[in-house]
Formats: structure tokens, sequence, C-alpha cells
């Protein structure tokens, strides 16, 4: 109810100043604020599958009942923050790019440290996709039937999931931080 809204407010509050000091301040004006409500979108659905993901590691996952009832739930909301990330953060690249006054070609930015960084928050986010797949259509039917052969199997996912999570903040840090132009 009242106390878990309050979390997620405050939490999505404390993640503003993040928001601010990326290159959407650096835009032309008319493309400020469809950046910045982009940018929120994209840093709460990145936050909420990883704090997601870190939970159901650290909470549910020693438990195969609970973690056969909780999974496919986390599932879904993790697909919903992947689609989230997804466009807002192509979305983003489009309007960095296109808003940058004498912009470069969306051809050569992709070939300057900006846009090598971008291409590799792709490359994760494309194996978090390919992993997510196998999750759902192999491991979870079998953690629904208690029958995973070996409880490692979980542990491996988690750590290969929260890995290129980690990797792709990583190089959301790096990308704030470096000019879209070469």
């Amino acid at each position: 109810g009242g106390a878990h809204r309050f979390v997620l407010i405050t939490a999505g509050v404390g993640l503003l100043p993040l928001i601010a000091a990326s290159h959407s301040g650096e835009l032309l004006p008319q493309w400020h604020g469809l950046t910045l409500i982009s940018l929120q979108l994209h840093v709460f659905g990145a936050t909420a599958w990883v704090g997601g993901l870190t939970a159901v590691a650290a909470l549910v996952s020693p438990w195969p009942n609970l973690l056969a009832k909780a999974l496919p739930r986390f599932s879904k909301l993790a697909t919903l923050c992947a689609v989230l990330v997804a466009i807002s953060g192509v979305l983003n690249f489009i309007v960095e790019v296109a808003g940058v006054p004498g912009g470069e070609p969306v051809t050569s930015v992709l070939r300057n440290p900006y846009g090598l960084i971008v291409l590799a928050k792709l490359g994760c986010l494309g194996g978090v996709l390919l992993l997510a797949a196998r999750i759902r259509f192999w491991l979870l039917p079998r953690i629904a039937q208690n029958r995973t052969g070996r409880p490692v199997a979980v542990w491996q996912w988690l750590a290969a999931e929260l890995t290129l999570l980690g990797c792709a903040y990583g190089l959301a840090v790096a990308l704030g931080r470096t000019p879209i132009t070469g």
C-alpha cells in the first residue's frame, strides 16, 4: 500500500540528480523535456530491473517453492523493464545526436568514444535479452516443476545477468561523462 508507494517515490527522487547531470543539459531547448523524461524512464526501468533481480537473488533463490512463484512474476517485470530500457535508450541516443548543434551523422557518432560506449551498452542489453529468453523458455518451466536438475543453474543465471547489467551500469556512467561529438 502506502508504504510501498512512499519507498518507490523516495527511490525515484533519489535518482533525479543522476539524471540531471547527464547529457540532457547540453541539448537544444526543444529536446530537453523529451530527453529528461526518456532518461527518467530509462533509469527507473534499469533500477527496477537490477533491484528486482537483486531481491530475487538475496531473498528468494534459496527456497525453491518461493522461487517457483516469484520468478515468473519477476520475469514479467524484467520484460517490461527491458522493453522500457531499450526503447528509451534508443530514443535518448537519437535525440542526443540530433540535438547537438552542428551535430554529426549517426554513423560518425558510432565511431567515436561516445558511440562505441552506446554500442557496448547495446551489446550488454543483447546479451541479457538472450539470457532472459533462455531463462523464460528453459529454466522457468523447470523451476515451476521443481526439477532444475541442480540448484546452481539459478545462481549461474543470477550471476550472468547481474554481471551484464553491472557492465551496462558502468558503461552508463562512462557515457554520461563522454562528449557526444568526437
